[in-house]
């Protein structure tokens, strides 16, 4: 007998994770297209040919990824949302700052990640392409903290 309070049921799980997923598509999204912009202007701005090669490889990390949130979305919710990238959003004053700044929206971009993938079922939708863009955000951490050691090296 229920007295009035909330019975948290199966049905009740799944649309949570729907919405939740909607949600982390939409921001993955953003996060995404953000980053790519960001990525153009350090590879347009590259001081030598390693850091436009590694500088390329995340871009095109970026892009395989996005292409699989789109597919994502379009499959489960219908078109996914347009998103404009306000241009103070991906403004930095030097090439050391847009490196930094790369840097901290990978590391959002993780920790969201990690926090959705903890909140969800084991077989929800979504679960393991967010598991894996952790595993290549890190990695592109990585990258990206190389990237820096080696132009503070080329001061």
């Amino acid at each position: 007998m229920n007295s009035g309070g909330l019975i948290f049921t199966q049905n009740n799980q799944n649309q949570y994770e729907m919405v939740r997923l909607r949600q982390m598509l939409t921001y993955s999204i953003r996060n995404r297209l953000r980053s790519i912009e960001i990525i153009n202007k350090l590879i347009a701005e590259s001081p030598d040919n390693l850091s436009t090669s590694f500088l390329e490889r995340l871009r095109a990390n970026d892009e395989l990824s996005l292409d699989k949130f789109y597919k994502l979305y379009s499959e489960t919710y219908g078109n996914p949302p347009e998103i404009t990238i306000p241009p103070e959003e991906t403004s930095y004053s030097t090439y050391k700052d847009g490196l930094i700044l790369a840097l901290r929206l990978k590391m959002d971009a993780v920790a969201l990640a990690r926090t959705f993938v903890s909140l969800l079922s084991e077989n929800a939708m979504g679960k393991s392409l967010f598991e894996n863009t952790v595993i290549l955000d890190l990695e592109q951490e990585n990258i990206i903290n190389i990237l820096y050691s080696h132009n503070i090296g080329l001061e």
